[in-house]
């Protein structure tokens, strides 16, 4: 099997090593307990001496390589550093041996699966064959750890430009001898030029739609309105509002009898860092201003809801449970008073073992108890957590399990029961005080959750439907509930809350959505003053992160639509959410039905106002 190392040469054996030891520092757990399953008691002597085996046969059977393809100057470069850095490992004390040993049996579990899929991978052919194919590299990025990390090195050591992309192994890289031009480029629209590789030039952005609603129906809206935001983290749209068949959500469901419900609302992104922050602001997550990391900081050019309230006078103040929500985030900008005492001391990672829901909720009742934050009017932004993993047992959940169903959706079911619990508790209070007759209450999710979706139990990463369809009602006072059956984004929740609480918009550009206040007021008493639902378009777009690759995408046409997902360059699925609801046939080699979605959500990148960020994992608030 060595022979099929044929193209690689012998200086990027330790940058192969390396690279992949470092990208896996945080599976050295699950490297032990790979390490003694494949015989990793051997020595480390012993290990090295095999890996240098390895190198030097790959050596002797790499002199073909296609200088075209791998860039020897730089490869040398950075072999150099890698083998410093190598020899520096080994003068490790006899008491740190172990850990070595760990990592270099996982080094050589990855190279032994690069060595497996060399026959397929290791030619110009197939680096090639990806890009015109992309399945076969979406299949190995969704379904195969080790081939994941296998294609993170190949394409690694094929960018020749060093700007994060390669033209090979379904990199996406356009023009590999350009660093501007790549797949996690800024478009410039309307230059000729195709800087992200996507298929094309943006085109010039299109008039901005603008909101038209009848004075009539305005005025049915109270002028002195306050706001609750209630956002629950990881709600997935299974709800008994929405039609969820077991009963999860008794309080929210009571709710949204009261209220008018959106059936086809989206998140913009599928994890917190990329898609609250976005939601509070009224802007497209690429478009806002922040750093690189992971759990994103937004600066203080961005300007929040809270922030636009309470420049008129309303008093502002929130609660939240997670570390996340500190002040170095930007969440709170504009929050007067914002209570993190339901945050626990310490966790909240991989093993979390917190419950924050009730102390959440005695927050929240605390602060509107206060007599200055009720007097006038007010906003409160409260975020629940508790449906996020880890799931913890709650002793008196209802039992969700169904014969034969997932351990870990039933557990998540129950933690969604015991969040609407005390999300209940918080609604009582309100209802049962005098402001409460006078208070809109907004609830959401910034995300879903997948469990074994296209092979995913988690979110983030991806942009499928139970990742970015969350619950949204609006519940106003005077309203008539309702349902509107359109699909709407999350973009448009600040310019729908402005209107709501009867308050100039802002400066053109200012927000990237739409007012949804028509489809508020189109209680169905009202048809002759406001036209039927209109459809939207709705963009999604989860920039580049330093776990996480770019996606985007765009749900176009009638309710629910087809749906266009950009995995970057030219690499795009479509599916149409009428007879594929599950996302499981791609059917965007039908042109005639690709080309007006593929126009579509050009049109919309076009309008954006991106900001590039460079993904960074040591950034720091």
């Amino acid at each position: 099997d060595l022979q099929a190392l044929s193209d690689l040469p012998n200086h990027l054996q330790p940058v192969i090593e390396i690279e992949v030891l470092h990208g896996l520092d945080h599976r050295f757990e699950r490297g032990a307990a790979l390490h003694r399953r494949c015989q990793a008691k051997r020595h480390r002597a012993g290990l090295r001496h095999h890996l240098a085996q390895v190198g030097d046969r790959a050596a002797r059977a790499a002199e073909r390589l296609d200088d075209d393809v791998v860039p020897h100057a730089a490869a040398i470069e950075k072999a150099g550093r890698y083998e410093h850095r190598r020899r520096q490992a080994e003068t490790l004390q006899d008491g740190q041996r172990h850990m070595a040993v760990v990592g270099i049996a996982v080094v050589e579990v990855a190279v032994a699966f690069i060595i497996a899929l060399a026959p397929q991978l290791w030619t110009i052919r197939t680096a090639h064959a990806m890009n015109g194919d992309p399945t076969a590299a979406q299949a190995i990025d969704r379904g195969a750890p080790l081939g994941k990390i296998a294609l993170v090195v190949l394409r690694k050591i094929t960018d020749r430009d060093h700007d994060g992309a390669s033209p090979f192994f379904g990199g996406g890289d356009c023009d590999d001898r350009n660093a501007h031009k790549s797949p996690n480029a800024i478009d410039i629209p309307g230059n000729g030029i195709d800087e992200d590789c996507s298929g094309g030039d943006l085109p010039l952005a299109p008039e901005p739609m603008v909101k038209e609603v009848p004075a009539t129906a305005e005025a049915r809206l109270e002028d002195n309105l306050n706001l609750i935001l209630i956002t629950i983290d990881t709600l997935r749209p299974d709800v008994g509002f929405m039609g969820y068949d077991l009963p999860t959500t008794p309080n929210l469901d009571a709710l949204a009898k009261d209220s008018v419900v959106f059936d086809h609302a989206y998140s913009m992104a599928s994890y917190t860092g990329k898609s609250l922050a976005p939601l509070l602001i009224g802007k497209y997550p690429s478009e806002t201003s922040r750093n690189g990391s992971h759990f994103t900081t937004y600066d203080a050019s961005n300007t929040f809801i809270a922030e636009r309230l309470k420049k008129v006078g309303f008093h502002t103040f929130g609660a939240a449970s997670h570390w996340y929500f500190n002040a170095w985030s930007g969440l709170s900008q504009g929050i007067t008073e914002f209570d993190l005492s339901a945050k626990p001391g310490s966790g909240q990672g991989d093993t979390d073992a917190s419950i924050t829901s009730p102390a959440l909720t005695d927050a929240a009742i605390r602060m509107l108890k206060k007599p200055e934050n009720t007097t006038g009017r007010f906003f409160m932004w409260v975020h629940y957590f508790d449906p996020h993993a880890q799931y913890l047992a709650h002793e008196d959940a209802p039992d969700f399990h169904r014969p034969g169903g997932s351990e870990s959706r039933a557990a998540y079911d129950a933690e969604v029961w015991f969040t609407d619990k005390h999300v209940g508790r918080l609604l009582d209070f309100v209802r049962a005080q005098d402001f409460g007759k006078r208070t809109a209450i907004v609830v959401t999710s910034d995300h879903g959750e997948a469990f074994n979706d296209h092979g995913m139990s988690w979110h983030g990463g991806e942009l499928w439907e139970s990742l970015v369809h969350v619950p949204l009602m609006f519940y106003v006072p005077g309203v008539k509930p309702h349902r509107v059956p359109v699909k709407r984004s999350h973009i448009d929740v600040v310019p729908t809350l402005l209107d709501l609480m009867r308050l100039p918009a802002p400066a053109a550009g200012e927000l990237s959505g739409i007012s949804m206040i028509t489809d508020i007021l189109n209680d169905g008493d009202h048809a002759a003053e406001i036209a039927a639902y209109p459809e939207r378009d709705v963009y999604l777009d989860m920039p580049v992160g330093p776990y996480t690759q770019m996606r985007r995408g765009v749900l176009h046409g009638p309710t629910p639509g087809l749906k266009l997902i950009h995995f970057g360059g030219n690499l795009y699925n479509l599916f149409d959410l009428t007879a594929d609801p599950a996302e499981a046939t791609d059917i965007a080699s039908d042109k005639t039905r690709f080309d007006p979605v593929f126009a579509a959500f050009q049109t919309i990148r076009g309008g954006l106002h991106e900001v590039e960020v460079t993904p960074d994992p040591n950034a720091v608030p």
